[in-house]
Protein backbone atom coordinates (compact mmCIF):
# COMPACT_ATOMS: atom_id res chain seq x y z
CA UNK A 1 0.00 0.00 0.00
CA UNK A 2 1.43 3.62 -1.01
CA UNK A 3 0.53 6.15 1.73
CA UNK A 4 2.70 8.40 0.88
CA UNK A 5 1.09 11.46 2.26
CA UNK A 6 2.22 9.43 5.72
CA UNK A 7 5.82 8.76 4.55
CA UNK A 8 5.44 5.14 3.97
CA UNK A 9 5.21 2.35 1.22
CA UNK A 10 4.80 -1.00 1.12
CA UNK A 11 7.85 -2.54 -0.67
CA UNK A 12 6.20 -5.56 -1.76
CA UNK A 13 3.66 -3.18 -3.65
CA UNK A 14 6.90 -1.41 -5.72
CA UNK A 15 8.71 -3.16 -8.74
CA UNK A 16 12.22 -2.57 -7.96
CA UNK A 17 13.03 0.68 -10.02
CA UNK A 18 9.46 2.25 -7.92
CA UNK A 19 11.21 0.27 -5.13
CA UNK A 20 14.60 2.57 -5.38
CA UNK A 21 12.56 5.67 -6.26
CA UNK A 22 11.28 5.92 -2.48
CA UNK A 23 13.95 5.93 -0.59
CA UNK A 24 13.93 7.62 3.00
CA UNK A 25 14.65 10.82 2.01
CA UNK A 26 12.09 10.78 -0.77
CA UNK A 27 8.86 9.78 1.15
CA UNK A 28 10.23 12.30 4.50
CA UNK A 29 10.28 14.89 1.67
CA UNK A 30 6.72 14.14 -0.32
CA UNK A 31 5.16 13.68 3.21
CA UNK A 32 5.80 16.87 3.90
CA UNK A 33 5.24 18.80 1.10
CA UNK A 34 1.54 16.92 1.03
CA UNK A 35 1.16 18.14 5.05
CA UNK A 36 1.74 21.78 3.61
CA UNK A 37 -1.41 21.38 1.25
CA UNK A 38 -3.90 20.91 3.57
CA UNK A 39 -6.92 18.45 4.31
CA UNK A 40 -7.27 16.02 1.22
CA UNK A 41 -10.91 16.50 0.10
CA UNK A 42 -11.11 14.05 -2.60
CA UNK A 43 -9.85 11.70 -4.82
CA UNK A 44 -10.86 11.29 -8.47
CA UNK A 45 -9.94 8.73 -11.02
CA UNK A 46 -9.75 10.00 -14.16
CA UNK A 47 -9.14 7.37 -16.64
CA UNK A 48 -7.27 3.80 -16.70
CA UNK A 49 -5.81 1.96 -19.96
CA UNK A 50 -3.84 -0.33 -20.73
CA UNK A 51 -0.35 0.84 -21.71
CA UNK A 52 2.70 -1.04 -23.52
CA UNK A 53 1.49 -4.32 -20.88
CA UNK A 54 1.34 -1.53 -18.08
CA UNK A 55 -1.76 -0.43 -16.86
CA UNK A 56 -1.92 3.45 -16.37
CA UNK A 57 -4.41 5.56 -14.08
CA UNK A 58 -4.78 9.13 -14.09
CA UNK A 59 -6.20 10.38 -10.70
CA UNK A 60 -6.68 13.99 -9.66
CA UNK A 61 -6.40 14.88 -5.55
CA UNK A 62 -7.66 17.84 -4.36
CA UNK A 63 -6.18 18.72 -1.42
CA UNK A 64 -7.92 22.25 0.58
CA UNK A 65 -5.01 24.60 -0.64
CA UNK A 66 -4.06 22.99 -4.29
CA UNK A 67 -4.54 20.06 -6.99
CA UNK A 68 -2.34 17.79 -8.03
CA UNK A 69 -2.24 15.11 -10.61
CA UNK A 70 -1.46 11.49 -10.14
CA UNK A 71 0.07 9.44 -12.87
CA UNK A 72 0.36 5.37 -11.38
CA UNK A 73 2.07 2.76 -13.81
CA UNK A 74 1.29 -0.79 -12.45
CA UNK A 75 2.77 -3.62 -13.86
CA UNK A 76 0.97 -6.81 -15.13
CA UNK A 77 2.16 -8.33 -11.80
CA UNK A 78 -0.08 -5.54 -10.15
CA UNK A 79 2.98 -4.26 -8.76
CA UNK A 80 3.99 -0.50 -9.07
CA UNK A 81 6.07 0.64 -11.67
CA UNK A 82 6.17 4.39 -11.49
CA UNK A 83 4.22 6.67 -9.24
CA UNK A 84 3.97 10.61 -10.46
CA UNK A 85 3.03 13.67 -8.79
CA UNK A 86 2.67 17.13 -10.33
CA UNK A 87 0.70 20.44 -10.01
CA UNK A 88 -2.50 20.77 -11.94
CA UNK A 89 -2.50 23.85 -13.65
Amino acid sequence: MLNVAQGRVDRGDLAPDASETFTHQALSDIRQSLASLGDLERVRLDSTQSRGGAKHYALTLIYQHRTLQVAEYDLADGKIEQFLIDDKT
